[in-house]
């Protein structure tokens, strides 16, 4: 069972029972907050102010935890390269750990989305790089890469009907003919289409075999 330190409650009872402090853990407590005290009166009323109204539009969904922090834009893009490089490079959990921190510090990066369902597809961790790229769909629609990686992954596991829905939906994107994406998906295409007569074919003739009985 995992312990998280959240308040105990008796099994006979809706009473919480907050575990003892030592003296000392007790003297610490009482420090830090005096300690904290002192600081915030060093700070200007408007800069708590300010502050305060920067939590609330963060709780809100208004801005990122990349703005709260103050993080530029090239910080951001360095992010970014640095988890490329190590995803490049086959070091696989470096690269998810700078992916990660990226839709951490803004959830709404369908690039750093789509990378980190990249690097759990590679991982074969297929159902958390399912949600990956579909997160990163969701805010980009036109986003081919991500539609085709996630129709490969439908295809491997046979769910021909939502690959085919991917892969006719990454064919409607505007593109360059030299997206490297293109040509998976054209090459994914074949593949379902291929699977999709040879059912057709199959159940049109097991009805004539139903129909000469």
């Amino acid at each position: 069972m995992l312990i998280t330190g959240e308040i105990l409650t008796h099994p006979m009872s809706d009473k919480k029972i907050q575990p003892p402090l030592s003296p000392e853990s007790e003297q610490q407590v009482a420090d830090f907050f005096r300690h904290l005290e002192s600081e915030f009166k060093a700070v200007p009323p408007v800069v708590l102010e300010e502050g305060a109204n920067r939590i609330v539009d963060f709780l809100k969904g208004d801005i990122s935890w990349s703005e709260i922090l103050n993080l530029t834009p090239d910080t951001l893009q360095r992010i970014a390269e640095f988890g490329y490089m190590q995803l490049q490079a086959g070091r696989l959990e470096d690269a998810e750990r700078f992916f990660k921190v990226l839709t951490m510090l803004n959830w709404n990066n369908s690039y750093a989305h789509s990378m980190l369902g990249l690097v759990y597809q590679r991982q074969k961790r297929f159902g958390e790089s399912l949600a990956q790229y579909s997160e990163a769909i969701t805010q980009n629609p036109a986003d081919g890469v991500s539609l085709v990686n996630r129709g490969m992954i439908y295809v491997q596991h046979g769910w021909w009907r939502e690959a085919s829905a991917d892969l006719q939906r990454a064919q409607k994107i505007p593109a360059d003919d030299k997206a490297p994406w293109l040509k998976a998906q054209k090459m994914l295409q074949v593949r379902v289409t291929q699977v999709k007569n040879t059912y057709n074919a199959k159940k049109s003739a097991k009805g004539k075999s139903s129909d000469g009985r």
